[in-house]
């Protein structure tokens, strides 16, 4: 069963830190056999530099892919609008399995980007 927690920890490993590693590895070597061009003037770029500039680059990837999840959480929890106006409506996030209903967004409950920071 997904619960709120368990949710957001996927969102951290699964999206966060995955798409960081991809990055980097898309940086040190380009995937595919005709990667785009931008991609491969990245990695030229990204190969020639220092070993303590590549480790930063790799700190500031990490660091996007965090605040990028915690962002999109704070959307999901309605913190964070998404729509201008008076009139806003409210996502809403469920996980059904089976006949089970669980609703991961509860306004009740902990706000999923507070659950974020807490991993």
């Amino acid at each position: 069963m997904i619960t709120p927690e368990s949710f957001v920890d996927a969102v951290k490993t699964e999206v966060c830190e995955g798409m960081a590693k991809a990055v980097l590895e898309t940086l040190t070597k380009p995937p595919g056999r005709a990667p785009r061009k931008e991609t491969v003037e990245l990695s030229k770029w990204f190969i020639t530099l220092s070993e303590s500039d590549r480790l930063r680059v790799a700190e500031l990837v990490r660091f996007t892919s965090i605040s990028v999840g915690f962002s999109f959480l704070a959307v999901l929890d309605g913190v964070k609008v998404v729509e201008d106006g008076d009139s806003r409506g409210e996502l809403e996030l469920f996980y059904r399995n089976g006949e089970t209903l669980t609703r991961l967004n509860d306004p009740k409950g902990e706000m999923l980007h507070d659950l974020f920071n807490a991993v």
